[in-house]
């Protein structure tokens, strides 16, 4: 999306160490053509007249069928770029269109609803790398929004997609410090994995988090069972700092160690390992091999535990891409099993619970390669 692809694009470019100036250019060429599309249609879907106003209709249109058609030629030019940011610009390039299409046929709510939903994908790049780079157009973009009308949440994670990470954090932590903040609500919706992936991922900073949090489990209105989860959040965070597993140089081995004991409560132990696969994979092929496959089948299931937004399906792409890396691997039949459960929970359509022909044939596709593998073993 505008401040959104953008954001990406920096983020995919920035931190990648394979990056040479002939490839980021084009990179930033395609970014530059999309970003004045999206600034404008982001900022208006926040106003109901500057939306569905008819006057602005044809402005607006304009601008998406431009993000459209610029998010075309970014999934073209990705296929350069590796397969995590092919799988970013694939899906952004699907709901570019679909959302183009939506506000033509005058479904705007649906459109709204498509655009915001595309800040997922930026969101969930953010929160898993470090800050390397300023977006400078951040702070112009949100001083067009009526940021006191949203939400804190919504606020925070607009915050994110332009990368303002510390005003993001210091609206969580509002938010956060509210003697009336719902803490049950707040981890069902996600509010505080969002947090702790900016401060742990993105920051690198551990401090911050254990100050909240320890705030939060002295509230009244925090009750036993969230008290418990926040201490059991605190201590995570203690033995991070003690055990420094973020500096490990074996990334890959500590993210298995961590993995092999996070459950639905681990928050913090998935996002460390999830932080440090992320590392791990945007490290030239040659200093990863053989350990390529596993440690997208180690995000996958860390970002299971994550992700609590349906849009992206990142952890599916992870399940995939390790199965396709290594259809061999020991590990491979359980990432296939995920990725179907997960398949079958997002997209079945009751009430046959059958998932769409393209479902179907990419199990069967991935069922075959580890099949394949099995047979040339013997």
């Amino acid at each position: 999306m505008g401040v959104a692809l953008r954001s990406i694009i920096i983020l995919a470019v920035g931190s990648s160490p394979l990056a040479t100036p002939v490839e980021v250019e084009p990179t930033r060429l395609i970014m530059d053509a999309t970003y004045a599309h999206l600034t404008d249609a982001l900022a208006a879907s926040f106003s109901p007249d500057g939306f569905d106003g008819p006057t602005e209709r044809p402005r607006l249109q304009s601008a998406l069928d431009g993000l459209s058609a610029n998010a075309r030629t970014l999934e073209a030019h990705a296929r350069t770029r590796g397969p995590e940011f092919e799988f970013v610009a694939r899906s952004l390039a699907r709901d570019a269109g679909r959302l183009a299409g939506y506000y033509r046929d005058g479904r705007t709510e649906a459109a709204r609803f498509t655009l915001h939903g595309l800040t997922e994908n930026c969101i969930a790049c953010h929160g898993s790398l470090p800050a390397t780079r300023a977006f400078p157009d951040g702070k112009a973009f949100m001083a067009r929004v009526d940021a006191a009308s949203l939400e804190p949440v919504e606020r925070a994670r607009l915050q994110t997609v332009t990368r303002q990470f510390d005003d993001a954090l210091a609206s969580y932590e509002a938010l956060f410090g509210k003697p009336d903040a719902d803490t049950t609500a707040l981890i069902r919706r996600g509010a505080m994995t969002d947090y702790l992936r900016l401060c742990i991922a993105v920051k690198g900073d551990l401090e911050r988090p254990a100050r909240t949090l320890g705030a939060m489990t002295r509230r009244p209105a925090t009750g036993g069972a969230e008290r418990r989860r926040l201490n059991r959040w605190l201590a995570d965070l203690s033995a991070l700092r003690t055990s420094a597993a973020l500096a490990d140089p074996r990334p890959l081995e500590r993210a298995k160690a961590l993995v092999g004991r996070a459950d639905g409560a681990d928050l913090i132990d998935a996002i460390a390992a999830d932080t440090l696969l992320a590392r791990f994979l945007a490290a030239p092929a040659f200093e990863r091999t053989p350990g390529t496959a596993e440690a997208y089948y180690l995000r996958g299931v860390a970002g299971a535990l994550l992700d609590h937004s349906r849009w992206l399906g990142k952890a599916d792409f992870f399940f995939e891409m390790a199965i396709r890396t290594d259809p061999g691997a020991a590990f491979a039949p359980a990432a296939y099993g995920r990725l179907a459960e997960d398949l079958l929970k997002r997209y079945a359509a009751p009430p046959a619970a059958r998932l769409a022909p393209e479902g179907e044939e990419l199990l069967d596709e991935l069922r075959g390669l580890i099949s394949r593998a099995d047979v040339n073993r013997l």
